[in-house]
């Protein structure tokens, strides 16, 4: 596998113009793409450009000097995808939000918050599953660039965050969330590439003729796995991904605010309760009180429960929804 992807640095003096002239051009980039999203950007005057020149060099020789005091740098496959991730959610919620009067700058500051939560929520959420390993080595906890991130901590975190975001600019929650709804399982695609490419989140050993050697792979025992396992992370990629395609396909018929979201949660649970069989890490070990079941099919069950019984009780009488 190849869990860093490219190393940079050390630079020389003269690559410093090379990564001004990269900074200027995503500046340029970053003022079309917001005049294209009906943001008011002045026009670029001879005196801006070379504002813009400056600041570049500026920035720059700042990043030459870091990466040479520090580096090389190492741009790690898991990290790339989390932020590609993001970056098509993001996307897709700008996209999709205009089309129900959302300005660009809601979702921007909307997926700032949602990144924080998230994270920390996934993370906590990881850290404690798998304590034993981490109460010796407290100082990994802080490692997101080796991976380790539950879904589920993610979304609870992610929904906390959009909470609270709802709640500081008097937004709706419900209707954030319906616009958002595929753009999780957009950036969820991404994440299970981050996997792959890291290595982690494999499966059991499989003769499939797609099974994957991972170096790293160990069974239950702790034993090394030399023969091929399943990818579960491509699994996920491919699942989430259909699940995308869906809510965009029912959007037009989830009419009550909230059911998009509720919709995904079930969506998900059904694509993971089955992986989990596949599946090794800290969510597939088995309950202490009902070892039939994993840490994330139990998970799974509660969620999908919780958003079908949620859905049934709020779901329009009549047949009629509610307009959005």
């Amino acid at each position: 596998m190849i869990p860093v992807l490219a190393k940079l640095g050390p630079f020389d003096p003269a690559d410093a113009l090379i990564v001004a002239l990269v900074v200027f051009l995503l500046a340029l980039a970053w003022r079309r793409a917001a005049r294209a999203l009906g943001e008011e950007v002045p026009p670029l005057t001879a005196a801006g450009v070379l504002f813009n020149l400056v600041v570049s060099v500026v920035v720059a020789a700042a990043v030459v000097y870091l990466v040479n005091r520090f580096g090389p740098v190492e741009i790690k496959a898991y990290g790339l995808m989390l932020v590609l991730g993001f970056s098509a959610a993001t996307a897709w919620c700008i996209h999709a939000g205009a089309q129900r009067g959302y300005a660009a700058t809601v979702w921007l500051d909307v997926v700032l918050y949602v990144l924080i939560g998230a994270i920390i929520g996934a993370r906590l959420v990881y850290v404690l599953l798998d304590w034993r390993d981490y109460s010796s080595q407290v100082g990994q906890t802080l490692a997101l660039w080796q991976g380790g991130l539950s879904f589920h901590g993610g979304v609870a975190g992610g929904l906390l965050a959009g909470a609270i975001y709802a709640w500081r600019s008097r937004q709706s929650l419900l209707k954030l969330s319906d616009v958002a709804a595929p753009s999780i399982a957009l950036g969820y695609a991404f994440g299970r590439i981050g996997c792959f490419l890291n290595g982690c989140c494999y499966g059991t050993p499989t003769d499939l003729p797609w099974g994957v050697v991972f170096p790293q792979a160990v069974g239950a025992d702790g034993a090394p796995i030399t023969a091929p396992v399943h990818p579960t992370q491509l699994y996920g990629v491919l699942a989430s991904l259909a699940i995308f395609a869906l809510l965009v396909r029912l959007s037009g018929h989830l009419r009550r605010p909230g059911h998009p979201l509720l919709a995904y949660l079930v969506l998900y649970s059904i694509y993971r309760f089955p992986l989990e069989y596949l599946r090794r890490g800290v969510t597939a070990v088995p309950l202490s009180f009902l070892p039939e079941l994993t840490v994330g099919q139990f998970a799974s069950a509660i969620v999908a429960v919780a958003a079908l019984v949620t859905m049934a009780v709020t779901w329009p009488r009549g047949g009629k929804g509610d307009a959005k």
